[in-house]
């Protein structure tokens, strides 16, 4: 399945026949058959796009997404009809402040610990015989966001804005031992320190915001096709505009589908900083790179639980997972996580 990115100035989306048509400057650059595309971004203001061009996309429920130059997506096109019901809307709005949603932001969380101390583990175990201080310094890390996550067990009642605090700091200390261990074994011609998001200048702050911005646009999607209202989360507080249940569900999926990828690609000095603009844009280069992993990383075979799956494909399956345990189909919310 392939993925269309357009990025650059001039570039052109058009149709023909059952074909996409991708041009610039009255050349054709590439064609793909709509049935061998999974997924459409524009992150050029310079890009254009024919109306025919969109409504295959749609017909087709291609996804397409519409981000700024560091990644961050601010539209999305996607169909009117959904592939879920009104119940699991209606499921969603009233268990906000239930224990079944207290169920939901807790798993989010155990989700995205488990895989941090996962993801630290293996790279702990990765540098055993070459760096074992650093080894034993991943380990004790792994080890620590462990302890914190055993505190998320002890967290009750219904959901409300204290138990939120109380889970988002669980999230803050764990958060603070696994950014110690990435700076650990990212080169230190990265100069990373501490993670940053939005408004980031230094090279692997803006390398992981670019990797984000990639997977919110499949996190989106996936709670889209599920029915659910990507505006009403239960771990992050709902305010206007903001998308609160994809910012929840792409917290399990951060470490084993970008971060691990980032790190990997500076470690091996597949990517090296200066590749990035005075005004903290990364490189054409650098961009197409990342997406090239991260894309790969999505149709990669990943053991969750019993099953092997693609990693796109669970992530379509945590959405309907959510919509059913919302509709009270399912006891439980299992979160995904890998072992290391």
């Amino acid at each position: 399945m392939q993925t269309i990115i357009l990025e650059d100035f001039g570039t052109f989306l058009g149709k023909k026949g059952d074909r996409l048509i991708v041009k610039k400057s009255g050349s054709t650059l590439a064609e793909f058959p709509v049935s061998e595309v999974e997924r459409v971004i524009i992150s050029s203001a310079g890009a254009s796009l024919s109306s025919a061009a969109l409504y295959l996309a749609v017909e087709n429920r291609i996804p397409v997404s519409f981000t700024y130059s560091d990644g961050t997506p601010f539209g999305f096109l996607t169909p009117t009809e959904g592939h879920g019901t009104v119940l699991t809307r209606r499921a969603q709005y009233m268990e906000c402040n239930s224990e079944r949603g207290m169920h939901l932001a807790k798993a989010f969380i155990m989700g995205k610990l488990e895989n941090q101390k996962s993801l630290l583990t293996q790279w702990a175990k990765s540098r055993t015989r070459t760096s074992s201080q650093a080894s034993e310094h991943l380990f004790n890390l792994a080890s620590d966001i462990d302890g914190i996550s055993s505190e998320t067990e002890k967290v009750v009642g219904t959901l409300d804005s204290q138990i939120r605090e109380t889970l988002m700091n669980i999230e803050g200390r764990s958060a603070a031992k696994y950014w110690e261990g990435v700076s650990l074994i990212v080169p230190e011609e990265f100069n990373f320190e501490a993670r940053h998001t939005r408004g980031a200048r230094d090279p692997f702050n803006m390398l992981l915001n670019y990797g984000y911005g990639i997977l919110y646009s499949e996190v989106w999607s996936a709670v889209n096709k599920a029915g659910l209202d990507p505006f009403a989360g239960f771990l992050h507080v709902d305010r206007p505009g903001r998308p609160s249940l994809v910012l929840d569900m792409i917290e399990e999926f951060r470490q084993q589908a970008v971060d691990r990828v980032i790190v990997k690609l500076a470690v091996r000095q597949m990517i090296r900083p200066g590749g990035e603009s005075e005004e903290a844009e990364l490189s054409k280069q650098v961009r197409e790179a990342i997406a090239s992993a991260i894309i790969e990383r999505f149709s990669e075979q990943v053991q969750v639980r019993e099953t092997k799956i693609q990693l796109k494909n669970a992530i379509v399956r945590q959405a309907w997972a959510v919509a059913k345990f919302l509709r009270g189909e399912a006891a439980l919310y299992e979160p995904f996580t890998l072992r290391w």
